[in-house]
């Protein structure tokens, strides 16, 4: 099966259809340690800065690489086990969050991800998310000139699962509509701006909005990869 980030070139994707060579698997930890203590009726609000404070020590115990659920499930549908957010290295990853992944050779650039769902899949106890992938200018149809930002991401309607052992860090992807002067309110926070849409079959471009106005809905991976050729 092909990534669809590689540009026609036949490699296999390391996250959903070969695990990649990681040293490191996860190894979900109970999530009642990152339970904060029981409430206190006399004062809430210390009792809620106490539960930040709490989950933020947990993470820097953790050892690097290592997943673990964060907070309880938000419910099950058959084998996946889902909840709204997790820790590695240091970071809590919730749903909407776009993520680096880990890419098949050492020379690509990470792939980009937004993370749509995740889940624990009790049969296997492999930890699993769903993303929506974002395209660089230079990884579509038109090629790099398509870009109106340095920093510009597309986000295209491309869905497929993988497992988390293949996210590296989150990314810090900015959904904001652009204005006349495309700089102004960019902050440094920011690793890319994601203004337009982009359609993995037609290789179309169009603004966020108006693919959210007309309604269109993200593609998946079939059983044997990516249906078509991205790039002649």
């Amino acid at each position: 099966t092909t990534c669809p980030a590689c540009l026609g070139r036949q490699v296999a994707h390391t996250c959903t259809h070969a695990r990649p060579n990681s040293e490191v698997t996860p190894s979900p930890l109970p999530t009642q340690q990152h339970r904060a203590t029981p409430r206190s009726d006399k004062n809430p609000r210390a009792d809620k800065r106490h539960k930040k404070q709490h989950v933020a020590v947990d993470i820097e115990q953790m050892p690097n690489g290592v997943a673990t659920w964060v907070g309880e499930s938000c419910g099950k549908h058959g084998t996946r086990q889902h909840y709204n957010c997790f820790a590695k290295n240091g970071q809590l990853v919730t749903v909407n969050d776009c993520v680096y992944v880990k890419p098949e050779e050492k020379d690509q650039a990470s792939y980009i991800l937004r993370v749509r769902s995740m889940w624990l899949d009790t049969k296997s106890q492999v930890m699993c998310f769903r993303g929506q992938w974002l395209y660089r200018p230079q990884d579509t149809k038109q090629g790099a000139a398509s870009a109106l930002h340095l920093r510009e991401v597309f986000l295209s309607d491309w869905e497929d699962d993988n497992p988390i052992e293949c996210v590296q860090t989150k990314c810090h992807v900015s959904f904001q509509n652009p204005s006349e002067d495309r700089d102004s309110g960019l902050e440094k926070k920011w690793h890319y701006v994601s203004w337009r849409s982009y359609c993995v079959r037609s290789g179309d471009m169009q603004s966020t909005s108006d693919r959210q106005r007309n309604g269109q809905e993200t593609c998946e991976g079939s059983k044997d990869g990516m249906p078509l050729k991205l790039v002649p």
